[in-house]
């Protein structure tokens, strides 16, 4: 199974920990006397739950992400790139991507966020109900990040019914970890043109015909979007030795 990562990410609230030229994904984060880009950390976690063939969504700085990963082989994976996250948004870029995408399902991963899911479990649920065209990691420990709303309701059933950065409400609510897994086919339903979104275009249409699965988890995630937020995921990765992907794979 392929993972899309979306590495697009600007950054912008990390520029006095990155400087202007470092995209979100390649923040550096320390390990064992090392630095090392946080999309490596985030790559690592797949890889050793084996996940190796890969498509990066590039936007902002994308050189800086291609010049450090290449094609992957170096760190025993597989990479595609594709470009225009500067100029297209992050649906249109996704239904591009879909070139890369030759198996029936393909897990959608924010390249910026780490989340411990265990992908096994994951994809068992979304497999056994085939009804569904999607599923999203629910974290539901929200007490836990004081400064995030729950933005994902559930039903008892495990179907997602309201999706709201304002806050969703509904039988089971929690913070969707930007982890997914879809069937190839939902590409279709993104609509042509360059302004298509994921957010304002997939999840409703999903939703609206009851086919968005969420899969409640407790295992904590880290945007890193903040400088608080990036100095605890730093302070996590130290206490649970979070191995990066270059002491993994090929490298390690």
């Amino acid at each position: 199974m392929k993972a899309v990562m979306l590495v697009g990410g600007y950054g912008t609230r990390l520029r006095d920990i990155t400087g202007p030229d470092i995209p979100k994904p390649m923040v550096p984060v320390p390990f064992n006397e090392e630095k090392y880009p946080l999309l490596e950390t985030v790559i690592g976690n797949l890889y050793k739950q084996g996940i190796r063939d890969y498509v990066f969504c590039t936007g902002y700085k994308a050189e800086k992400i291609e010049e450090h990963f290449g094609d992957g082989s170096e760190f025993g994976i597989n990479i595609k790139y594709q470009g225009g996250g500067e100029t297209l948004a992050p649906g249109a870029i996704l239904k591009q991507a879909g070139r890369f995408i030759d198996d029936e399902n393909f897990l959608l991963v924010c390249g910026d966020v780490y989340q411990a899911v265990p992908i096994d479990s994951f994809l068992d649920s979304f497999y056994s109900n085939p009804g569904l065209l999607g599923q999203m990691a629910v974290y539901r420990n929200v007490d836990e990040l004081s400064s995030t709303v729950p933005n994902v309701a559930i039903s008892k059933r495990g179907v997602v019914t309201d999706y709201s950065k304002e806050g969703a409400k509904g039988e089971i609510t929690g913070v969707e970890t930007g982890f997914l897994a879809f069937k190839t086919s939902v590409l279709d339903i993104i609509p042509e043109g360059n302004a298509a979104t994921i957010l304002g275009d997939l999840y409703p249409s999903l939703i609206k015909e009851g086919r968005f699965g969420g899969f409640v988890t407790d295992e904590r995630f880290f945007d890193v979007g903040t400088p608080e937020r990036y100095r605890l995921f730093c302070d996590y990765v130290k206490q649970e030795n979070i191995m990066p992907l270059s002491l993994m794979g090929a490298r390690g």
